[in-house]
């Protein structure tokens, strides 16, 4: 079982807020395919939470001690019937060389649309150097004159579909 400090800890609580169970165990029990299942998602988001069936609080610290042995795997919390496991993601050496070379030529790269853009602030002294901000965009946002991120324009909508709107 992997062992966290508590800012870690701490931490990936913050992060797993916004996230929903992944994986269900149901009245069977922790089978197989469950384990598949949570190693599975384990792998691809290396933070998930679990939600079990069982009212039995005993039981559902059985099943989070049995999980995290077996998966190799750190609990982070657990709130009621929500089980919170982490385990860090396993970088391929062929997904890294990938994310370099988008990093360089700062293309989209291939975790969900983010592009890496150096926006160059002028400063208002002109004997201080310009200030230069990596910022991260996703696929539905833009860069303003200013340096602000802002997201795309709204695209227009058709005069029938108003029309029928004020009917």
């Amino acid at each position: 079982m992997l062992v966290l400090d508590t800012k870690t800890r701490v931490q990936l609580r913050k992060d797993a807020h916004h996230l929903h169970p992944l994986v269900l165990i149901g009245d069977s029990g922790l089978t197989p395919a469950v384990i598949n299942e949570i190693s599975r998602n384990l792998d691809i988001h290396g933070l998930i939470k679990i939600r079990a069936s069982t009212d039995e609080r005993e039981q559902r610290k059985a099943w989070w001690d049995d999980i995290c042995t077996s998966l190799h795997a750190a609990p982070v919390g657990a709130v009621g019937k929500l089980l919170i496991l982490f385990r860090p993601k396993v970088v391929k050496p062929d997904d890294s060389a990938k994310m370099a070379v988008n990093k360089k030529t700062r293309r989209r790269s291939a975790n969900g649309g983010l592009k890496t853009v150096t926006v160059v602030k002028p400063s208002a002294n002109p004997k201080r150097p310009h200030k230069k901000i990596e910022v991260t965009l996703k696929g539905n946002e833009r860069i303003t004159f200013g340096g602000l991120v802002k997201p795309r324009h709204v695209r227009q909508k058709s005069a029938k579909k108003l029309a029928m709107k004020a009917e």
